[in-house]
């Protein structure tokens, strides 16, 4: 059975832009095409698969990617945020997402990516997300926890944090 090809959208505005090989003075450069085609390659090499097309234009870069038959591509991706990649893990989580809205992993990943980042608003918003399709997910939780304590939203982050122990008090993580 032949795997298909996902096709993706990548706005050249907003948090995704920060994560690419800088535009110069906003100005349709070739070389800015070149230099983003290479680096989306680069990264989508180490999920495996193949980048069949990649277009830069004006306002987003259109991207159509086919996965490698059983190989889970979020294993590419927690390599490249283990190796501190945090902008380039974003950007992936985001593509991936966008072609598995409900993948708890996806989402629990994405969410301490972006705390890491410092965004809490969007490390809080995936992480809720993620405990509406997987309330049981207990690291989601606790992830949950400390970005609401490091907004200072101290309430909620003690009941989410009590409600991971309460629920697997054998988690380390709990």
């Amino acid at each position: 059975m032949t795997t298909p090809a996902l096709a993706m959208r990548i706005p050249l505005a907003g948090y995704l832009l920060k994560h690419l090989p800088q535009l110069p003075d906003g100005s349709a450069d070739p070389k800015f095409a070149q230099e983003v085609s290479m680096h989306l390659r680069d990264l989508f090499a180490l999920l495996g698969g193949v980048v069949n097309s990649i277009s830069v234009g004006p306002e987003e870069i259109q991207l159509t990617w086919t996965p490698e038959p059983g190989r889970r591509p979020l294993s590419g991706v927690i390599s490249i945020l283990q190796q501190g990649r945090l902008g380039d893990g974003v950007l992936l989580l985001e593509l991936l997402l966008s072609a598995a809205s409900e993948d708890a992993d996806v989402l629990y990943n994405l969410g301490m990516a972006y705390s890491d980042l410092g965004d809490l608003g969007l490390a809080i918003e995936r992480l809720r997300r993620l405990l509406e399709i997987d309330p049981a997910y207990i690291n989601g939780r606790v992830a949950l926890g400390v970005a609401l304590m490091r907004t200072a939203q101290s309430q909620e982050a003690l009941a989410e944090l009590r409600r991971a122990v309460q629920d697997a008090p054998e988690n380390p993580w709990a």
